[in-house]
């Protein structure tokens, strides 16, 4: 899997998990905050997609996905967070 595949499906499971990606540029690497009680996963345009697919590993594998189907793939690359 691509960066780009593995960046779309990091998205997708961000939009499984009712988090709203807000795109940005900035000094600021970029990852999930809460805004009025809605979490928010702000993302750093700027930076490579190797970097962005990095952010969202780190991001995500903070989660719990215990109760969400998540690709193999994604899972394992979360895990190794």
């Amino acid at each position: 899997m691509t960066d780009l595949e593995l960046l779309g499906e990091l998205e997708r499971l961000a939009g499984r998990l009712d988090i709203e990606l807000r795109p940005g540029n900035g000094e600021f690497n970029g990852g999930i905050c809460s805004i009025h009680g809605k979490k928010v996963f702000i993302v750093n345009t700027q930076l490579t997609t190797q970097q962005t697919v990095q952010i969202f590993c780190r991001e995500l594998s903070r989660l719990d996905l215990s109760g969400v189907f998540v690709l193999p793939a994604i899972r394992q690359r979360l895990e190794g967070n």
